[in-house]
């Protein structure tokens, strides 16, 4: 039994949805990948009232109104890369590469329970390049920890490493027309 605390922040309600018309997905075997330029603003916590419910969670009204008025001023954002099941497109991992709070989710019950994971960049360096290299490399124990072993014991290694090639591909397209991504 670990004596070191938990990793990340457990919460009782899913990640924002994913905007599926900003989002492109690529094919990989059992799993797609997705990516998409996000900014985390008040608009974006909206559009899911669980998350909405979670940033209240303890606040006062004027502390939930001022968190948000933040977020509006400086919002957060980045690439964001999802992986969700090709059959059901339940997700259950996402990296937001973001500049400013990288993070990452292991979505153990989608629209239900999630983790969120604080990257350290001056431990780990830039945020993108290290989710690329998770994806190609550790995918099946990050299934894993998010509860889904079926699902990374039918990983197919070669449809991955072609899918984060184009992922890689499709975000250097984005990079050249929007000032937000990673």
């Amino acid at each position: 039994m670990s004596t070191f605390p938990p990793i990340g922040h457990d919460l009782t309600v899913g990640p924002i949805p994913i905007v599926e018309d900003e989002t492109t997905f690529v094919p990989a075997g059992v799993l797609e990948i997705g990516y998409a330029t996000r900014i985390v603003d008040s608009k974006a916590i909206a559009r899911s009232a669980s998350v909405l419910g979670a940033v209240d969670d303890g606040r006062t009204a004027e502390q939930t109104e001022a968190y948000l008025r933040e977020l509006d001023e400086n919002p957060p954002g980045g690439v964001a890369l999802h992986v969700r099941e090709a059959s059901t497109h339940r997700e259950y991992l996402r990296f937001d590469c973001f500049d400013d709070g990288p993070h990452y989710h292991y979505i153990v019950e989608p629209d239900v329970a999630q983790t969120i994971v604080g990257y350290d960049v001056d431990a780990n360096g830039p945020v993108y390049p290290w989710a690329l290299e998770r994806l190609r490399h550790h995918l099946p124990a990050l299934l894993t920890r998010a509860g889904r072993p079926d699902l990374a014991a039918r990983l197919d290694p070669d449809a991955i490493a072609a899918a984060v090639d184009a992922v890689a591909r499709g975000v250097a397209d984005l990079e050249r027309v929007s000032p937000t991504a990673a």
